[in-house]
């Protein structure tokens, strides 16, 4: 996308260095510094969960459990979603102009 044969070079007839310089300090970020998986992992958001997990759970816990009827919900609403969607015409707006 960013080749030397067209583009800024092309455009100013010589090499850019800015463009140069702006490819090496992006780079330079991307691969030296920490990700924010790198920098969380330092930190642990609740304080003193170590402290209140056995003694309260969680009030609501959502998990996932598929059954046959919500299955089959999940698919008519999708079908019926299909269906409305290709139910109208599609007209060419300036046909008539």
């Amino acid at each position: 996308m960013i080749g030397l044969t067209g583009g800024a070079a092309g455009a100013y007839g010589a090499f850019d260095w800015t463009l140069f310089l702006t490819l090496a300090v992006s780079g330079a970020i991307v691969f030296l510094m920490p990700n924010t998986q790198q920098i969380m992992g330092r930190f642990d958001p609740a304080w003193n969960w170590r402290e209140w997990r056995d003694v309260a759970l969680a009030p609501i816990r959502w998990t996932w459990r598929p059954s046959p009827a919500g299955l089959a919900f999940a698919a008519a609403a999708l079908f019926m979603g299909v269906m409305f969607i290709q139910r109208g015409r599609a007209v060419f707006l300036y046909f008539n102009f």
